[in-house]
Formats: structure tokens, sequence, C-alpha cells
């Protein structure tokens, strides 16, 4: 029995855009049993993501975006489809008001049923008060 063997390339393109690659290979079976690729831009508050990611039986491509509207306010997205199914995994869609004080998100989110043609959908709200809580940057987990 060997060990997998691993592939990991990581360059930039420009300043604020990075990319990707991973490739996992079985050795035994002589077979890859994951790869993914991404594009990446971050930039102060701007950030854009797409990336791409196959495993035996899955394949998926994901977009995602933290982007600022105004002073105040950024619009928080993200898109996970799988490309043998042609079916969306996760939608998110959200605002984000942001000041010296208090942040304040509000955020749809769009999942679909096991075995089910049907979608669950939620609608979340957080506050967050800087000077009385732990500030955590949860939008970085969500994209």
């Amino acid at each position: 029995t060997n060990s997998d063997l691993l592939f990991q390339w990581d360059g930039h393109l420009l300043n604020n855009t990075s990319t990707q690659y991973f490739v996992q290979y079985d050795p035994d079976f002589k077979q890859t049993i994951k790869q993914s690729a991404y594009i990446l831009y971050h930039n102060k508050n701007k950030i854009f993501n797409t990336s791409w990611s196959k495993e035996i039986n899955k394949e998926q491509v994901s977009l995602s975006t933290h982007w600022p509207i105004s002073n105040h306010w950024q619009i928080i997205a993200r898109s996970d489809n799988s490309v043998k199914n042609k079916q969306e995994i996760l939608k998110l869609l959200g605002f984000e008001y942001d000041n010296c004080c208090f942040q304040f998100r509000i955020n749809y989110n769009r999942t679909p049923k096991v075995d089910s043609t049907l979608y669950n959908e939620q609608l979340f709200a957080q506050l967050v008060f800087k000077s009385l809580s732990k500030y955590s940057d949860t939008k970085i987990r969500l994209l």
C-alpha cells in the first residue's frame, strides 16, 4: 500500500489576484482522488473567488464575493453548483451594514433538500455591537 501523492501549486497573477491548483492521486488504484482550482481576488475590502473541484463522483463550481456598494454597505453572495447534476448546491445572498460601532447583516440562504426538487430556504439576521462583544469576521467563513 502506497501513500497518496499530493501536488499543490500557488501563484500570483497580479498584485491582488492569486491562483491555486491541487491534486490528490492514489497510485494503488491509479486514479485521481481529488483535484481543485481556484482564482482569488482580494483588495482591501473587495473579495471575489471562483473555484472548481472534482472528486471521484462529484464535481462542482463556485463563485463568491464580498463587494462594497457604498461607504457602509456591502453585498455578500455565493453560488455553488453541481456540474454533473446541473443543480445548485448552495445559494447565498446578503447585505451588510458596517460602521464604527455596530455591524448588521441579513442573508438569504437556499439549499436543496435531499432527494428532492424542493429547497430549504432560510433568512438570517445578525447584529453585532463591536464594543460589547468579541468582533469576528464571519463573512470570510461564508465565502
